[in-house]
């Protein structure tokens, strides 16, 4: 497990949400992401999770989505390392957990099995997990 690690992120965004006329549906469209991740490994608890920060920073973009869902895409990504100089530029795809639902729960409430996912609901809460390329 030596050249294992994780990838934890946690981001906010500012996505600008349509009504599909036809269907009723919200539609997100694109804005700004930006957040903070972490990079973990595991140490000398191999029961639970990994834990220990070997890296840590930011990263900011654009993201868009567009049919077919539930892709997302981010653009002009930057991420910076903490503790060095500099930043890297990056893209990412990534899965958002949609559903099809005739109706979204009520604000800030968790989805459930056929209902809206939390990510389209909350307030401006994102997580993913991202597949990076540079």
């Amino acid at each position: 497990r030596g050249n294992e690690c994780t990838v934890i992120a946690t981001g906010t965004d500012d996505v600008q949400l349509v009504i599909d006329p036809k269907t009723g549906q919200v539609i997100p469209t694109s804005g700004k992401v930006f957040g903070t991740y972490a990079v973990v490994v595991q140490l000398d608890n191999p029961i639970d999770s990994p834990e220990f920060p070997v890296q840590t920073g930011r990263f900011s973009g654009v993201i868009h989505f567009q049919p077919p869902l539930p892709l997302g895409f981010v653009s002009e990504g930057i991420f910076t390392i903490d503790g060095m100089s500099g930043s890297f530029p990056f893209q990412a795809v990534f899965r958002q957990p949609f559903t099809r639902s005739v109706k979204p729960p009520p604000c800030g409430m968790t989805s459930s099995p056929g209902m809206w996912p939390w990510s389209m609901v909350s307030t401006r809460a994102m997580r993913a997990s991202a597949s990076v390329g540079m």
